[in-house]
Parts: structure tokens; sequence; C-alpha cells
């Protein structure tokens, strides 16, 4: 079986998508010993992550035109040759889904379209009108002559029925990988350090997030004083310009830090000497930000929309809501806590990961979704069927 991976982007600037796929595809060639090719656009950031992919075969084609759209010449020649027997495409909304589209067309295979949370409420109405006329030219076609849809939380499953697809879905989380715990290294120090790591986007809740913070500096005073807000991610689209104006505004500048995006040995090393985690977001498929801080035996505060019920059930996250109050309210909670406690729900978030993301489980459960597709058979327990 040739398995082929698509997405718009093939480094860190995708993302929790790059890390999905890069390492789905490296488990892949691994485990299941398949020829896993994978096909997308060089960026900036392309060439000095295209180690992070080991043995997998990787193909990336320069754009043209507006960067939001995607566009690559050369895109759907490089998939169409490769001789493929069956194609993933990660993401929508973009060039990718006309490639993926074409190419279930013209050969007649079966196709996998993972929407990555992007038929949730909150991204159908971020631009609206382009969602809107990007359904009516090419993406609700592409949808639904896909074999079989993937979403990453029963949650997500519900966007995609609620737009309409009647495809089966498949429903298999992200795995994360868990570091030992002899590499995390938490120092001691008067000062504790709030992380939040990810894009600095609108749809990551941040703009709330600053006004929480600035609410809390009010009214806890000194205790306040013993943490700072580390806000580590690249700026998407002119956001995190947007985010630093507003720290300064507020007069945040003393207890807000900018750091940057961080990758590889500097993430390790930032959330191995980080005390807590906060994703505040507005819209979330499935979260790897967070899962990795849970990795990392975080107490992680998230909101409704990361869809982590079963961790805020268990006890490995607290939930806040997404609005400046619900935030500051959460944050306080985080604060009165003490050490033993933080460190209790780090551990339980921790157990969380190890029990519910492994890569072992996720790779066994896309591969029989693939066999399926692919050569007929008793449906995986994973695939869901519209009712």
């Amino acid at each position: 079986m040739k398995i082929g991976l698509l997405s718009a982007s093939l480094s860190h600037r995708a993302g929790g998508i790059f890390e999905a796929v890069r390492r789905s595809a490296i488990e892949l060639h691994r485990h299941n010993t398949q020829q896993v090719e994978v096909f997308g656009l060089e960026d900036e950031r392309s060439l000095e992550d295209l180690p992070q992919w080991g043995d997998v075969k990787v193909h990336l084609f320069q754009g043209a035109g507006p960067k939001s759209l995607f566009y690559a010449p050369g895109l759907f020649s490089g998939v169409r040759h490769a001789q493929l027997d069956l194609l993933h495409v990660h993401g929508i909304w973009t060039y990718t889904s006309i490639v993926g589209r074409r190419w279930t067309a013209m050969t007649r295979k079966p196709s996998l379209i993972s929407t990555h949370g992007m038929l949730d409420p909150w991204p159908l109405s971020h631009r609206r009108w382009r969602k809107a006329l990007a359904g009516l030219l090419y993406e609700r076609s592409h949808l639904r002559h896909a074999a079989c849809l993937l979403a990453l939380s029963p949650n997500e499953l519900k966007s995609i029925r609620a737009y309409g697809l009647a495809n089966p879905v498949a429903v298999i989380p992200i795995g994360i990988d868990v570091p030992d715990v002899s590499s995390i290294v938490r120092m001691a120090s008067p000062t504790r350090t709030l992380l939040y790591l990810g894009r600095l986007h609108a749809v990551k809740g941040l703009v709330n997030l600053l006004r929480g913070w600035h609410a809390l500096q009010r009214t806890e005073g000194r205790r306040h004083d013993q943490w700072t807000l580390v806000l580590a991610g690249w700026d998407d689209g002119g956001h995190g310009q947007e985010l630093k104006a507003m720290s300064r505004e507020l007069k945040l500048e003393d207890s807000v830090r900018f750091v940057g995006p961080k990758f590889g040995e500097d993430k390790h090393q930032l959330l191995s000497r980080s005390h807590a985690f906060i994703l505040p977001s507005l819209s979330e498929g499935l979260p790897v930000s967070a899962l990795e801080a849970f990795a990392y035996g975080l107490p992680v505060l998230v909101t409704p929309q990361c869809r982590l019920p079963q961790a805020v059930e268990t006890g490995a996250a607290i939930q806040i809501s997404a609005t400046p109050d619900g935030i500051a309210k959460g944050l306080r909670h985080l604060l009165a806590l003490d050490d033993e406690a933080r460190a209790a729900i780090g551990s339980r978030g921790r157990q969380f990961v190890q029990e519910q993301f492994s890569w072992a489980t996720v790779t066994s459960q896309l591969y029989s979704v693939y066999s399926w597709l692919m050569n007929g058979g008793r449906k995986p327990e994973c695939v869901e069927l519209a009712r």
C-alpha cells in the first residue's frame, strides 16, 4: 500500500497539523513498513524542518500567488504521478482541497480528509464569506467525495455532521510523545512561569488572556507578582504585534514576556522550566500544545472549546471560560493552590496523555482505517457511520 499525505504547509508554521502529519508519517513508515510519501508547499521554515521527517520521503513545491491560497503549480502533477493507492489530506479551505478532489476524480481511488477542527463554529464564522464561496466552488465537493473523514474528537464529529456531511467519520486523536521524567528539570525559583505555547492568532483567545491577566494584577497584588506570563509562538498575520501593543497599553511589561517561537530543544527546556500552562482558545480541533503540557506534568487551564472534557472530569485540567473574567477566575484558582496541589494536577495530566494519546494506539487505528478503505471488510471500531 502506498499512502500519500497532503498538507498545505510542511513546516512548524502549520502548528499542530505539522506535528500530526510528521509523526503519523514516521510511525506508519516505521511500524507498518508502508510506503509513505508527503506532499506540500515549501515555506521559509520547510528546509530547516526537513531533517525531522527522518526516512519519510517529502515532496516540497514552490508556491505562487497569494500565500493565503497555498497555490503551487506543480503540486497536483506531483501527487498524480506518485502512483498512490490512497491520499490522506490534512486541512481544508486551501488549494490542497482542489488537488485532493481532482486526484480522487481522476484515479477513482479513496481519499481520507482530516478537517482538524476547521468545520467548527468559530473557524466557519471567521471570514465567513470566503468560506461560503470556497464551499460553493470546491470544498463541499471535496468533502462529500471523500471515502472517509477524520475527526480528532467526538465534538469534531458533531461539527462535521452539522455541516451536512454523511461520510463515514473516523474518530482518532493526535498522538503525543511523553518525555522521560528524568529529562524534566523544574528548578526551584521565587518566580513561577505560566506558559502559553502556540501561534499568536485571534482564535487562541490571547486578547482575553491579557485582559484577564490585567484584572488579576489589580486584585491579587503580591501573589500575582510571583508569576510571569510567557507567550511563546510566532506572529500569525500581525496579531502578535497587536498583543504587544495591548500589553504596553495595559502596563503589563513587567509580568508578560513575548519570547518568540520555540521548537525542539528550546521548546523542551521551556516546558521543563514552566510551572503551569494556559490555552484560552475560542476553537480547537484537538490542541497539541495542551497535550504536550500534560506530558510535561504541568497543571493546564483550558476552555471548553479546547475539547478536553475527559481531562477536566479526571482532574487533569482546570476548566476556564474564554472571557476575560472567566480567565481571571481560573487564574485566581491556580494561584491559590500550593505547589503540591499543582503537582498533583500535573501528574494526573501526564497519566491522562499516556493512557489516551500514545502513538502506538493512534497509528494502529489509522492503519486500520487505511486498510478498510483499500480492502473493505469489517469496519474499524473508530469509524462512525451517519444515522
